[in-house]
């Protein structure tokens, strides 16, 4: 008993911090490693069952027909799985394919996090002005490991020119959005938080889009903890964006510019007419390459597109068919907008 009592001030001190950071950091799994297994197309799982048997069972007749023999041959040769979300508000023209299959969301998830911080900003104004200091060490989401973002001095973004200094929230966001500027991206996640993301999320809606963790955090990755998106929710969420739907129409208009100025236009923008207009955010990974957004015609009448692609063979094969698709689509919405018009 006196042994015990000697180590009890010590037992108790070590119990009362494990719960301190338990409490602090609530999604780390400090008590046991455990594998979360969140079925999805291009993780470091192996989709389950219910995604294989799931893949290609959409029903669609009539033109639909003809629109999957074109992305069928398309893709045939630069990605083993595809999935394609088009809706026309205008004419009413749609078309969805494999649109609720969960896929790794690679750098798309990037545009729901921009719109989700700025709607907090119109709760707490003073967030958008917050100066978070720039560091690159980050903790991983599954066992607390520290990991580093490679080649942030290279990166396009130029959050990385600013290392161990402080820039604003607005700044940082601009970085990730705009550029795709994964360290930029961990510092907006941390100081907002991954809950606070899926909440607004959750309000408005959006439950196919679901934010999990930083960018590359390979530890949380190989044990299948990703961030998943669907052709369809992020086709629902750019509509959502656009039509200003609990965003005040400053805050929708700080969005959409940026959103029209990213800097990679090598998919959906790529073979369209200049004078389209495209608000996009794309994203890919090793195994999957995306693209997704608002397409203006000339009219100024927007349409939403996602293309998703998985375990694609080539990535300059795999971003033509993508352009290619967009093309296609583009064509498609501009003639039932004309049929549209006659009836």
């Amino acid at each position: 008993m006196s042994g015990l009592k000697k180590w009890r001030p010590f037992l108790i001190g070590s119990f009362i911090l494990l719960a301190g950071i338990r409490f602090a950091y609530p999604d780390v799994y400090f008590f046991q490693k455990r594998t979360i297994f969140t079925p999805q197309i291009g993780g470091y799982c192996e989709p389950d069952e219910s995604i294989r048997d799931a893949l290609g069972q959409t029903q669609i007749s009539g033109d639909g027909m003809e629109h999957l023999r074109f992305l069928e041959s398309e893709f045939f040769l630069s990605a083993r799985y595809f999935a394609v979300s088009v809706v026309d508000p205008v004419s009413g023209f749609s078309f969805h394919w494999n649109q609720d299959i969960p896929f790794h969301a690679a750098s798309t998830y990037k545009a729901p996090v921009l719109a989700a911080t700025y709607y907090l900003g119109q709760q707490r104004p003073a967030l958008m002005g917050k100066r978070l200091y720039v560091h690159n060490s980050f903790r991983s989401i599954y066992d607390y490991s520290i990991y580093e973002i490679p080649g942030v001095k290279e990166s396009v973004g130029r959050a990385g020119n600013y290392l161990y200094r402080k820039k604003s929230v607005s700044f940082l966001l601009e970085q990730m959005s705009r550029y795709s500027d994964n360290l930029a991206t961990n510092l907006v996640v941390d100081a907002i938080t991954v809950d606070s993301y899926n909440k607004v999320l959750a309000g408005w809606g959006m439950g196919g889009l679901k934010i999990r963790r930083g960018v590359y955090d390979i530890t949380a990755h190989r044990n299948c903890i990703d961030n998943q998106i669907t052709s369809d929710s992020l086709v629902e969420f750019y509509r959502f964006v656009y039509t200003g739907q609990k965003l005040h129409p400053s805050t929708r208009r700080k969005i959409m510019k940026i959103l029209t100025s990213t800097y990679h236009r090598e998919r959906l923008p790529a073979l369209l007419p200049k004078n389209v207009k495209v608000a996009n955010k794309p994203g890919r990974i090793e195994t999957v390459n995306h693209d997704a957004g608002i397409i203006f015609p000339p009219d100024g009448k927007p349409y939403y597109i996602a293309i998703l692609t998985g375990f694609y063979s080539d990535l300059e094969k795999s971003n033509e068919s993508i352009a290619k698709t967009s093309l296609y689509f583009y064509e498609k919405v501009l003639e039932h907008r004309k049929q549209h018009r006659k009836k």
